[in-house]
């Protein structure tokens, strides 16, 4: 990867960090939270099941939102469509419901929100949300409406600059997918010590390909 030119390597470990720490890598901040649905405003919204035609301002949001951040994932047409797809291979299980959900004003996308109904947990497990300029404050809302009955919303705590829309939020650190980076040149070290320092979790879910 160094003799290719690229800054950074990474990968998510399901086994023992140390294992790739002793190879070069650093673990990352990675938490799950849950919350009480019930903690959340139940507005009323214009909300609408995610179609193949909101993708694309569905893909705008997060960019938009990304801009917020100090780092992050880049995601190409490659990753959407792995995306898109998982989406609709989820939907065929039993167990459990794709639920993506966005709201709408003017024909405008204002907000998203990717996860899954899990009635044997009593749980939406949240994937990702975005939103638009002006528009965060209806996150919340939006949450509520995609947990529905269920009791909790849970799942990979939000990057920070999402986090701000929730509250009265458990945090526990992962065990599973702990993403982990390795610097292969200087700017690498850069981004490593950046994203380790800043003690922000990294990823959405989505991220986990």
């Amino acid at each position: 990867g160094r003799a290719q030119g690229y800054n950074a390597a990474y990968l998510f470990s399901d086994i023992r960090p140390q294992f790739y720490a002793e190879v070069g890598f650093r673990e990352l901040a990675s938490r799950r939270f849950s919350l009480r649905a019930a903690t959340l405003p139940a507005t009323r919204l214009d909300l609408a099941s995610l179609s193949e035609d909101h993708w694309t301002g569905v893909r705008r949001l997060f960019e938009r939102c990304e801009t917020l951040r100090k780092a992050g994932f880049t995601r190409n047409a490659s990753v959407w469509d792995w995306i898109e797809k998982r989406s609709r291979h989820a939907s065929k299980h039993s167990s459990c419901h794709v639920t993506n959900l966005v709201v709408q004003r003017r024909g405008a996308i204002l907000a998203y929100v990717l996860g899954t109904r899990m009635p044997q947990r009593d749980a939406y497990v949240l994937d990702e949300f975005g939103f638009a300029a002006g528009s965060a404050d209806v996150a919340p809302a939006l949450l509520s409406a995609a947990a529905g009955d269920l009791r909790r919303i849970v799942g990979w705590l939000p990057p920070d600059h999402a986090r701000g829309s929730l509250s009265k939020v458990a945090v526990k650190k992962r065990t599973t997918a702990i993403p982990m980076m390795a610097p292969l040149r200087p700017a690498g070290r850069r981004l490593v010590e950046a994203v380790v320092s800043s003690r922000e979790d990294f990823c959405w879910a989505t991220d986990h390909v």
